[in-house]
């Protein structure tokens, strides 16, 4: 079964009522590195980036978004927790220990994690505005 066989199988699998979800996050292999994507079209995603990809794709993990939740906050969410395995773009070098962590917690914990981290991020810089201007004196 090629890749794209099984995101259809994944997705078919996991259909929730279309009052559920209209959008996906989406976790593609190429090379050993990840793409952190969403799309309402997961068919017509995967075509796109497949052709513009000269190497085969794999689909890892696909995360359905209920329309209580905004799919690009959740985007951006796991863009900020997987920060230091950018490696360009969308792409991340991740590990597939990475992937089975964040199949195995919810959108909520997703969220939860980001804000923290952001929040940290935020301290940090602070301090260092905080010890420069000290250095300076």
């Amino acid at each position: 079964m090629n890749s794209f066989e099984s995101i259809l199988d994944f997705l078919i699998s996991k259909k929730k009522p279309e009052s559920f979800c209209r959008y996906y996050i989406y976790f593609i292999e190429c090379n050993g590195r990840y793409k952190i994507g969403s799309t309402s079209d997961m068919k017509s995603r995967f075509t796109a980036l497949q052709t513009s990809n000269p190497s085969q794709i794999h689909v890892a993990h696909v995360i359905p978004i209920p329309f209580t939740y905004s799919h690009s906050q959740i985007e951006k969410s796991l863009h900020v927790i997987f920060g230091n395995y950018k490696v360009r773009g969308e792409w991340y070098n991740l590990t597939q220990v990475d992937i089975e962590r964040i199949k195995a917690v919810s959108i909520d914990v997703i969220l939860q994690i980001a804000e923290k981290m952001t929040r940290l991020e935020e301290i940090k810089n602070s301090n260092q505005l905080a010890f420069d201007f000290i250095q300076e004196k």
